[in-house]
């Protein structure tokens, strides 16, 4: 197995050289010949090991596997690679900027079943995401058949939703993003061990984003056999999903869920005030409403507050990202209200 990949990835790298690796025009969307991208990357042959409890590891010092002239073309562009013969996704590359960020509606993909797709609920959530290989947030769905994987929850919230969030900012700022995504599969497996995500801002020289890091497809407390997606509970009680991660979603918690996997509706998050005279006066206005989430962060403004907080109410639905760990909050880079004085 490992000499015919050897000759495999040999081949793909005489055919590339040759230039019959597709090209890119303007931004349409184009699709390349399966591995084609990975080829010409010196990503590891081998998932790298993730500490437990760590969403992604670094790879190569944080420093992507892109070319000088990977990152000085500023006109947009997105390519996504065929299916294999085992019917899996591939890298997913562009070049994006503003014109490419989506402006519809979005829809619903449960149509698309994607490889090592078996889903199972435990507790009071379901294990499996349909997963954008270039986040929602950044092109919309693009080729769903070809962008979409199988992820855990917590691959899809706590690994990739974060580094998607800090390209659509750079982005949005004005400034042209190389991006790649690609799964690793180990040997014919139909669900991906993970994702190595590599991006990097062209106009500053990386100084807004510079990233390369592999987020494993993992949830805790459940075994996963990545050969066919098949899953199990690995505690003799079975825990809910959510006590391990805070009810998020791909696009920054714009959605909840179903049992599909496809979009269902936003679910109010907050959560009952610490027993404090502000939060007594404000407890009237919020008694009725499901409580979940302790903190409401800001997307836009970088700061995050107390749920029941006056300045939530005024803060736009698409900026909200409910969360529940203040230490969290704080290794993203966001700072507390000086308003509610979140601790």
């Amino acid at each position: 197995m490992h000499r015919f990949n050897k000759y495999l990835r040999t081949l793909l790298l005489f055919l590339s050289m040759l230039g019959l690796m597709s090209t890119n025009v303007g931004a349409q969307e184009q699709v390349i010949d399966a591995s084609g991208f990975s080829v010409t990357t010196q990503l590891p042959e081998t998932a790298p090991k993730v500490p437990e409890g760590k969403h992604y590891v670094t790879v190569n010092n944080n420093i992507p596997y892109f070319t000088n002239e990977d990152i000085t073309a500023l006109d947009p562009w997105i390519e996504f690679t065929h299916l294999d013969a085992y019917g899996r996704v591939g890298a997913a590359n562009a070049l994006l900027n503003e014109d490419l960020l989506p402006a519809q509606v979005r829809q619903s993909n449960s149509q698309i079943e994607p490889t090592g797709w078996q889903q199972a609920k435990y507790g009071n959530e379901w294990l499996y995401n349909r997963c954008h290989l270039i986040g929602y947030q950044l092109i919309g769905d693009g080729r769903p058949e070809l962008n979409l994987m199988t992820g855990t929850r917590q691959f899809n919230v706590n690994g990739m939703v974060p580094f998607e969030n800090t390209v659509a900012r750079a982005i949005e700022s004005g400034l042209t993003v190389r991006y790649r995504v690609t799964p690793f599969f180990e040997y014919g497996n139909l669900l991906a061990s993970g994702v190595f995500m590599e991006a990097f801002s062209i106009e500053d020289n990386g100084a807004t984003v510079q990233m390369n890091v592999y987020v494993p497809n993992v949830q805790e407390g459940i075994s996963i056999d990545y050969g066919t997606g098949a899953n199990s509970n690995t505690q003799q009680l079975a825990q809910s999903i959510r006590q391990a991660i805070p009810l998020q979603t791909e696009t920054e918690l714009y959605y909840s869920y179903n049992r599909d996997g496809a979009i269902g509706d936003r679910k109010q998050m907050l959560e009952t005030p610490p027993a404090t005279d502000e939060a007594k006066q404000s407890a009237s206005t919020i008694a009725e409403t499901p409580q979940e989430a302790r903190y409401i962060a800001n997307m836009n403004t970088m700061k995050f507050h107390y749920a029941h907080c006056d300045s939530v109410k005024q803060m736009a639905e698409h900026n909200k990202l409910p969360m529940d760990n203040y230490d969290e909050l704080i290794a993203r880079g966001y700072v507390p209200c000086k308003r509610c004085n979140p601790r």
